[in-house]
């Protein structure tokens, strides 16, 4: 068990990314994610995540950026009550900005609201569908929710989109190996 919660806090660390500061709209992101997939090796797979994450945690609104860096402040202070109001007040501030709805799913899932971090994650994904940060952190929801199947299914969603990516694989061969009783 000790195995699999550290598993799911390294599948933490890709769903609620590293603080940066475009949105996914920008036009640079298309080159970013074919460079992604094709990416050899992780080193150069986590270089290109980390521009995307810049591009995805910034917004044309000054205001919106202040909220940012507050939520993850309070994030990383888990202060997640705090954290949680301070997204809300994001992703009314800016509905269609897809990293406001990601990481007020994070900060459901890191409080244990299962259902209120899917719900966020289909948002991000209608917004944003290679959004490989959600589509691991679904896979997260669903090992909490103890729906193993799911979990498998959207971390290979997850590598689809960037299949150097090492939490949805960890995670997903800890779940194969529980599954078929070995020793994780």
């Amino acid at each position: 068990m000790r195995f699999l919660i550290a598993i799911l806090m390294l599948g933490a660390v890709s769903f609620s990314s590293p603080p940066a500061s475009a949105d996914q709209n920008d036009p640079q992101l298309d080159g970013l994610f074919q460079r992604l997939h094709d990416a050899p090796n992780v080193a150069d797979a986590r270089r290109i995540e980390r521009r995307i994450w810049i591009v995805w945690t910034r917004h044309d609104d000054a205001a919106v950026n202040g909220l940012m860096r507050t939520g993850l402040g309070q994030m990383e202070r888990r202060d997640y009550g705090a954290a949680l109001d301070t997204f809300q007040a994001m992703v009314d501030l800016a509905p269609e900005f897809a990293e406001a709805w990601n990481k007020r799913a994070t900060v459901h899932w890191l409080l244990g609201h299962y259902q209120e971090s899917l719900s966020d994650i289909e948002r991000t994904l209608s917004l944003e569908p290679r959004h490989f940060g959600a589509l691991s952190g679904r896979g997260l929801v669903y090992i909490g929710l103890e729906e193993w199947d799911l979990a498998l299914e959207a971390f290979q969603n997850a590598l689809e989109v960037y299949p150097q990516m090492v939490g949805p694989r960890v995670n997903s061969e800890a779940i194969r190996k529980m599954r078929e009783g070995r020793a994780i």
